[in-house]
């Protein structure tokens, strides 16, 4: 990972309710692993790691402590009436430079996380990846790979993929969407990068899946 991105966020306040679980998404297990689990993991090498927290926040907190001590925990107490942008916003708000966000279920594919760190080099970079989503925010590319507009509608090959390198003062403590924070700033440089995303109990099976396969490169 680049010393030019030293934090690294992650947003896990949300109820997670398409899951039916009970716990935060992050907490949900696939092949006997937590999903923050499989992030820190991948996060090791960034000096400054936070969670935001806000659902079963003591649960996701005390998880997330067992598995790096060092680890900051950023209290969303208004989880029930805020979203994963006020979530992100409040966990930098202290900070005036580039970080990388990872949504709460997101579990990114190593060495395309790192070749997407390295292509960013602490630059705003907008992750994006191939349509698989059953709820997708479709990316729009113009000729210099940059994205021109996010879509709910209108279908591309591409979607955001949740994960991103943006500098902290874009954020706002705004009760939209991310995506639509960062449509202020368009047009943004894009890079693929490859995640599961486990957002349903379907998404689950196919995560496990994908896991369990040697070549895939998600096993440790």
């Amino acid at each position: 990972m680049k010393d030019s991105v030293r934090y690294a966020v992650i947003a896990a306040a949300g109820m997670g309710s398409r899951l039916q679980r009970g716990i935060p998404k992050a907490l949900v297990e696939v092949n006997g692993r937590s999903i923050l689990s499989y992030q820190l993991e991948l996060l090791r090498e960034f000096p400054h790691v936070r969670i935001v927290v806000g659902y079963h926040g003591e649960e996701a907190a005390a998880a997330a402590k067992a598995l790096r001590p060092d680890i900051e925990i950023v209290v969303n107490r208004d989880y029930a009436t805020t979203n994963t942008l006020q979530s992100y916003y409040l966990g930098v708000k202290d900070l005036d430079e580039p970080f990388l966000l990872l949504d709460g279920d997101i579990i990114p594919q190593r060495e395309s996380l790192s070749a997407f760190l390295d292509y960013a080099q602490g630059e705003t970079v907008i992750g994006i990846a191939p349509v698989n989503s059953e709820d997708a925010v479709f990316v729009h590319l113009d000729q210099n790979h940059c994205i021109h507009s996010f879509s709910r509608t209108a279908r591309s090959e591409y979607e955001w993929s949740n994960i991103a390198v943006v500098h902290s003062k874009l954020l706002a403590d705004k009760n939209t969407y991310v995506y639509q924070q960062l449509e202020h700033f368009l047009p943004l440089p894009a890079c693929l990068v490859e995640r599961l995303e486990i957002d349903t109990p379907k998404d689950i099976q196919y995560a496990q899946a994908v896991l369990s396969d040697p070549q895939y490169g998600y096993c440790w």
